[in-house]
């Protein structure tokens, strides 16, 4: 009996726990769909420089059973490795094709080259970066303790044109922010 009246005392400190945390993330949720909206209304805004070398990187990466980030690019000087470690790009990219993989497509090149794939993968991006947000909300609230004050640092963050444009990436850019 002792058991069960533990579990049900721990099971309501959580609740409460979760209640408590709850309160203090609320007041920026307007402000992370807003980033949402923004960043996946965006995604599919034209080129970037460095994505189709990631991405050839990634097709190399798979057909080699090596997921380092092997350099299929044009430069001699990546010729043994893109950074011979993943890059964060790197891991998100294998996350974001690993339901392929696992399905056993075949022609995962095809579709890694594909814009679905890149939509994807900036979306991936966006959410990711658009985090960031949340964590300068929290961090301003556990140093100041005043909502307005976090509120304002996660807004204006929300509002550097900089930090959403480079958020619809698949750079490292937003997400090193």
């Amino acid at each position: 009996m002792s058991v069960v009246i533990e579990i049900a005392r721990i099971a309501r400190q959580s609740a409460t726990a979760l209640t408590f945390y709850l309160r203090q993330i609320i007041p920026v949720a307007p402000v992370l769909i807003l980033a949402w909206i923004i960043g996946w209304g965006g995604i599919d805004f034209g080129t970037h420089w460095d994505e189709s070398d990631h991405l050839r990187n990634l097709i190399r990466s798979i057909e080699t059973d090596n997921y380092l980030p092997q350099a299929a690019s044009y430069s001699k000087e990546l010729a043994n490795g893109y950074y011979g470690y993943p890059s964060m790009i790197h891991l998100i990219s294998v996350v974001a094709v690993s339901p392929e993989l696992v399905m056993g497509r075949r022609d995962f090149a095809t579709f890694i080259m594909s814009k679905a794939f890149l939509l994807r993968l900036r979306s991936i991006f966006v959410f990711i970066a658009s985090l960031t947000i949340l964590w300068v909300y929290l961090s301003l609230l556990q140093i100041t303790d005043r909502r307005v004050a976090a509120l304002t640092g996660a807004t204006l963050l929300l509002g550097s044109w900089e930090f959403m444009y480079h958020a619809r990436w698949v750079a490292t850019d937003a997400l090193c922010a």
